[in-house]
């Protein structure tokens, strides 16, 4: 990148999904092996840091989504902190939906990436 003195290209960027069950922010014991993985990676990349996303369904306010939103990607955040992972290399972003998706598109907006 032009003008900057430390860059890096990413040459690989794992993407990792946990899907909640609807208006849910708990996690399942199925999570465990994406967790174990996001882990792995992370012990495995002392420098690198992640960034969880966090995404709702349609359904509901902007408001109350992004606050599900918020504790899907919280609830990950407290299982990778819990897991040895520094809070320093975690991120967290959330996104809501404001346009209507179909019932089959509504369990894959259930997740933290």
């Amino acid at each position: 990148i032009k003008g900057c003195a430390n860059w890096k290209i990413v040459e690989d960027v794992e993407v990792l999904s946990v899907a909640f069950d609807f208006d849910k922010y708990d996690l399942k014991p199925d999570h465990t092996a994406v967790l174990n993985e996001l882990v792995r990676l992370l012990g495995e990349q002392p420098d690198a840091s992640v960034t969880l996303v966090g995404d709702t369904s349609a359904e509901g306010t902007n408001v109350y989504n992004k606050a599900l939103a918020k504790k899907r990607t919280g609830v990950i955040r407290d299982a990778l902190i819990d897991r040895g992972i520094n809070g320093e290399r975690i991120f967290e972003q959330e996104f809501t939906q404001i346009t209507s998706l179909t019932q089959h598109l509504h369990k894959r907006k259930r997740r933290t990436i």
